[in-house]
C-alpha cells in the first residue's frame, strides 16, 4: 500500500512539474528509455525507490542487496544509472565506487547517484572524491529524487582519466588542474621574451572531455550537490 501511495504521489509530482514549467516535448526527460540499477540492502527502500522510478516512467528497474553482485548485474543488465545506498553492510557504497572508477572497468563512467541518510561533510567529501555524480539524502522524497535525476541527466557531464582513475571530475581533480595551470603560467619576467621554458616533471597530464573552470566549494553541501553534475 505504501509503495502504491508513493507511486501515485510521484506521478502527480511529475505531471505538476511538466504543467508548471510548460516543458516542450524536446525538453521532457524520458525515463522509459533508461535502465536503472538500485543497490540497497533494505527491502522496503528498494520497493519505494522502484515505485518512484515507475512513476517517472521507468520500465527497466533492477535491484540488488549485494555489493558483490553489482559487477555481474552491470554486465548483464547494462544500466544507464545506478542508485547506490552509501551505508551498505558489510561492504559499502564507497567500496563499489573504488572498484568502479578505475581504468579498464568497462562501466567506469557509469552515472551513480548516492542515497544516504548520512550527509556529514566528511561523508559527502569522501563520496565526491571517489566519483559520485549526485547525492540524494534519505528519507527520499519523490520530488527530490526526480529533480536530482533530471538535473544529472540534463547536465553537461564531464569525465577525467588520471592515473588509474576514470570517472567524473571531482573537486580534488579541479584543484589539481588549477594548481597545474598556475605552475605553467609565465611569470612577469617571461612576458615579451617568447614562450617560457617549462621543466618536464614526468607527471601525466590529465585528459579531459569538455572541462570548464567552474569553482567548487568543497564544504558547502548545496554547491557540492550541484557540482556533481
Amino acid at each position: 500500500m505504501l509503495a502504491a501511495a508513493i507511486h501515485t504521489k510521484a506521478s502527480n509530482y511529475v505531471l505538476e512539474r511538466i504543467e508548471a514549467y510548460a516543458v516542450s516535448a524536446q525538453e521532457v526527460v524520458v525515463f522509459d528509455d533508461l535502465t536503472f540499477l538500485v543497490v540497497e540492502d533494505s527491502d522496503n527502500m528498494c520497493e519505494l525507490i522502484r515505485a518512484m522510478l515507475k512513476a517517472y516512467g521507468a520500465k527497466n528497474i533492477y535491484t540488488t542487496h549485494s555489493v558483490r553482485a553489482v559487477p555481474q548485474m552491470m554486465d548483464q543488465k547494462h544500466p544507464d544509472i545506478v542508485l547506490l545506498d552509501w551505508m551498505l553492510w558489510p561492504e559499502t557504497g564507497a567500496d563499489v565506487l573504488r572498484e568502479l572508477r578505475v581504468v579498464g572497468n568497462p562501466h567506469a563512467m557509469m552515472p551513480v547517484v548516492m542515497l544516504s541518510a548520512e550527509i556529514r561533510n566528511s561523508v559527502v567529501s569522501e563520496a565526491m572524491g571517489l566519483g559520485i555524480d549526485m547525492i540524494v539524502s534519505k528519507p527520499v522524497s519523490a520530488k527530490n529524487l526526480y529533480d536530482r535525476l533530471v538535473m544529472m541527466i540534463l547536465a553537461d557531464r564531464k569525465v577525467i582519466q588520471i592515473d588509474n582513475y576514470l570517472g567524473p571530475i571531482t573537486p580534488a581533480h579541479r584543484q589539481m588542474i588549477e594548481d597545474d595551470k598556475k605552475d605553467t603560467e609565465p611569470g612577469p619576467d617571461d612576458i615579451g621574451f617568447g614562450e617560457p621554458e617549462i621543466e618536464q616533471s614526468g607527471n601525466v597530464e590529465p585528459t579531459i572531455e569538455g572541462f570548464d573552470d567552474t569553482e567548487t566549494e568543497e564544504f558547502d553541501l548545496d554547491d557540492m550537490l550541484s557540482s556533481c553534475g
